[in-house]
């Protein structure tokens, strides 16, 4: 009896840790939407910007210069696609779900191919906000696993 009140307290103990990690997750994951909100508005701002100005700017900027901004909206574009492609592939409804080596491959090729972007907008943090909520799920299965082959 001593044995099984001893598990229940540190499943407990256990539940009310992961509680406390998922409200913190849930607060990151909160300030993360927001920074990816402000990014995406940021973009379309600045693809509606050039849009709209890019042909009374044309004369007065050298072409090298306007290359280079598009270019760099360019590669804003090319980010958010891609992100919104993962996170279309991480919601638990997907019938191509992404794996975390996959997701980890990515946020590596932004690191190498967008380095500027990936430290600007801060990627790294958003590759956390990601892959945290697989993770959870996978420990949560592992845990139930654990916890039904003690039970048995």
């Amino acid at each position: 009896m001593y044995n099984v009140r001893t598990l229940v307290d540190k499943s407990l103990i256990e539940i009310q840790n992961i509680d406390r990690k998922i409200a913190w997750e849930k607060d990151q994951s909160a300030i993360l939407t927001r920074e990816k909100q402000s990014i995406q508005r940021i973009a379309a701002d600045e693809e509606s910007r050039m849009y709209h100005t890019i042909n009374p700017i044309q004369s007065l900027i050298d072409e090298a210069d306007l290359a280079d901004w598009i270019a760099g909206l360019t590669r804003l574009i090319e980010i958010q696609s891609i992100l919104t492609k993962c996170e279309q592939r991480l919601s638990e409804s997907s019938t191509n779900p992404i794996s975390i080596e996959m997701l980890a491959d990515i946020f590596a090729v932004f690191r190498r191919n967008y380095s500027q972007e990936y430290v600007a907008y801060n990627l790294a943090a958003l590759a956390v906000q990601m892959i945290t909520p697989k993770v959870r799920r996978a420990r949560f299965r592992a845990r139930d696993r654990h916890l039904r082959q003690l039970t048995r």
